[in-house]
């Protein structure tokens, strides 16, 4: 007993031991785990945030705290779980977030069986309103005054303020921030006792999530204006040109006084006429010609009038205008352009040329063109674009950029322009006939002028080509061209005929008119087609035939080569017997086309003879060996076989009623 109770012992020692180790076991792989969690990043302000959480084992409860408190739904928290495989994954959604969702949120989860067993990740939630320039002020202030710059800034975050005058960065115990919270700044540069020194662009900046935002902001420092003579030149015996720079003193400028000193006086003139105040140049008026004027100007805005600044040498009127008319010569010209020249000006009054106006004129265009060139370039001009063939007119005259104004024209010169390629013929019509007289192929092509000759026409170019399928006497398909053939027509025709061309034929016809340049003009085709004719006859003589004996009969054997069609599609062989009469020869005979079809009865049966139809065939059908008398024909000429469809000799009406054969063999 006690053997077997220690056995008994022993072994529910062990199925004890065995059982624990299950426990715990089970116990550790049910232990809560947050596998994963995440978030956003790049948030902006009212941005839908959404936070995930997975968590196991899947019968786990999950909850979320921020700030130290459990989270509560409402109408922009929203808390949703649903099972992932053995996973449960809960989903924090923030709607429309703002700068108080900002901060850390935790992630709960425990066991439902051991609410020791839990566990808990924490995931940080952030979000930036993109930078920008509120406002800016700038400074506008008199010398010696004083002024704040300043500029105002939102976003989230923004820190690191910065103030820089050309491309230097201004030390910070010079500007402030007035005022700041988190998603607004404003920082004010101060300025005091100005000069014109502080005249410049500054530019503020701050640092945001998106990087540096920066505005610039103006100082404005009022002075009096101050003004510098450029070029003064004497442009005339009465007048002398002036022209300025002006540094107006951040104010609009009010007036200029223009004053001008004649030689051996003290005396100071104003201009008679005022100058107008978007004005940087002036012509000084009604000087004495051949005498010394020195010249003064100054400025005055709302600040005050600013200081006079006096030409310092004095400038000698002329004793007389310049009278400058250029003379213009004819260059060289192409079918659309003509190149003119002239005379450059003498060195005394080259300084009063500045540009020449051209002018090109042709009444029959109603063309009228004015052209500029500058007296800077080359002494000479290129009118482009032009017709060809045409004449025109062509006058210039100097200006002066002092005055704006031009001297007087020059003579008119003739200029014509070359002739061009002509443009094509019109109303082209090409017809293709057969000549009955002549029994041959004509082509006639006739025409009107172009409506652009570009010139004057010598003569029209007619090219005539060809080209045709048929079969030839092998019976393959064949492709031949024809031509080309060119004729030249005298510019007062308009028509152009070609005799003795191939029949079946598809034509295409070119006109072109020819200028004196020699060069062929655009050319205006046209296409017709030369209907068929009869086969080619001396084709047809090379058929020999001969008589044989079948079974005591006497027949007909025709031998008959393929005859090429290059003529026109041959749809039906006939084969026409002539029975002579007596004493008649084949001499005798009609031409066959004007021969008269009988009935073979008619002509078996009469001594007078004739000619009857034997046999006819299609083309397709042609065979090298014909017998004729046999009783048989070829094909059976049906109303639907194209023999029916053919024109060409026929039978007649009997006009005699043939006698009846006999009923019985001779």
């Amino acid at each position: 007993m006690l053997k077997c109770q220690a056995l008994v012992s022993v072994f529910w020692f062990c199925i004890s031991t065995t059982l624990l180790g299950l426990s715990l076991q089970a116990e550790e792989e049910g232990r809560v785990e947050i596998v994963r969690i995440s978030g956003v990043s790049d948030m902006r302000l009212c941005d839908n945030a959404s936070l995930e959480c997975e968590v196991r084992p899947l019968d786990s409860s999950v909850w979320w705290t921020f700030r130290g408190y459990n989270i509560t739904e409402d109408d922009r928290l929203k808390v949703i779980a649903r099972e992932s495989g053995e996973s449960v994954v809960s989903t924090l959604t923030i709607q429309c977030a703002t700068l108080e969702d900002i901060g850390n949120y935790t992630c709960h989860a425990s066991s439902f069986e051991w609410f020791e067993d839990q566990a808990s990740q924490i995931i940080p939630l952030d979000l930036t309103i993109p930078g920008q320039v509120v406002s800016t002020k700038d400074v506008r202030a008199k010398i010696g005054g004083s002024g704040n710059l300043s500029c105002s800034f939102t976003g989230y975050p923004i820190y690191q303020v910065e103030w820089r005058k050309a491309n230097q960065s201004i030390e910070e115990p010079r500007w402030k921030v007035v005022f700041g919270n988190e998603t607004f700044l404003e920082t004010v540069l101060p300025l005091s006792r100005l000069t014109t020194q502080d005249n410049d662009t500054y530019h503020c900046s701050v640092l945001s999530a998106q990087g540096i935002v920066s505005a610039p902001v103006h100082v404005f420092v009022l002075d009096a204006p101050q003004v510098a003579i450029d070029v003064v030149k004497v442009v005339g015996a009465h007048r002398i040109f002036l022209n300025w720079t002006v540094n107006n003193g951040n104010s609009p400028i009010k007036e200029y006084n223009i004053m001008f000193m004649k030689n051996g006086t003290n005396e100071w003139t104003f201009t008679r006429e005022r100058v107008k105040v978007t004005n940087t140049s002036y012509i000084i008026k009604n000087l004495e010609p051949d005498t010394s004027y020195k010249v003064k100007l100054n400025a005055a805005n709302a600040i005050g009038q600013g200081k006079d600044y006096t030409y310092p040498d004095f400038l000698r009127t002329l004793k007389k205008d310049p009278d400058i008319v250029p003379v213009l010569k004819f260059k060289a010209g192409g079918a659309d352009f003509i190149n003119v020249g002239w005379e450059l000006p003498s060195v005394e009054v080259e300084d009063h040329v500045h540009f020449y106006e051209l002018e090109l004129t042709n009444n029959t265009t109603r063309l009228n063109t004015i052209s500029i060139q500058s007296a800077d370039s080359q002494n000479m001009f290129v009118f482009d674009k032009l017709s060809s063939a045409t004449t025109y007119l062509i006058r210039g005259r100097a200006c002066s950029e002092y005055t704006f104004q031009c001297g007087n024209w020059s003579e008119y010169i003739n200029g014509t322009t070359m002739d061009g390629v002509s443009g094509p013929p019109e109303n082209v019509t090409v017809i293709c006939r057969y000549d009955n007289i002549t029994r041959s192929s004509v082509v006639f092509v006739t025409w009107t002028p172009p409506s652009q000759p570009n010139g004057k026409i010598v003569y029209y170019n007619v090219v005539l080509q060809g080209s045709a399928r048929f079969r030839n006497e092998k019976g393959v398909e064949d492709h031949v061209t024809w031509g080309p053939k060119a004729k030249n027509i005298n510019e007062k025709l308009h028509s152009a005929r070609f005799d003795m061309v191939p029949p079946n034929t598809n034509y295409s016809v070119k006109v072109a008119g020819v200028t004196r340049i020699r060069g062929g003009g655009l050319e205006a085709v046209q296409h017709c087609h030369m209907p068929p004719t009869t086969p080619d006859r001396e084709k047809l003589r090379s058929i020999n035939w001969g008589k044989v004996e079948e079974h005591g009969r006497w027949l007909l054997k025709l031998f008959m080569p393929r005859v090429s069609e290059r003529n026109g599609r041959i749809c039906c062989f006939r084969v026409f017997v002539t029975k002579l009469e007596q004493h008649q020869s084949v001499a005798d005979l009609p031409p066959p086309q004007d021969s008269h079809i009988y009935s073979y009865q008619e002509v078996h049966y009469n001594k007078r003879g004739g000619t009857y139809l034997a046999d006819m065939f299609e083309s397709d059908a042609l065979s090298s060996d014909i017998f004729l008398g046999d009783g048989h024909t070829i094909v059976s000429p049906t109303n639907h076989s194209a023999c029916q469809q053919c024109v060409g000799l026929r039978p007649r009406p009997p006009t005699v009623a043939p006698p009846l054969p006999p009923t019985t063999a001779p």
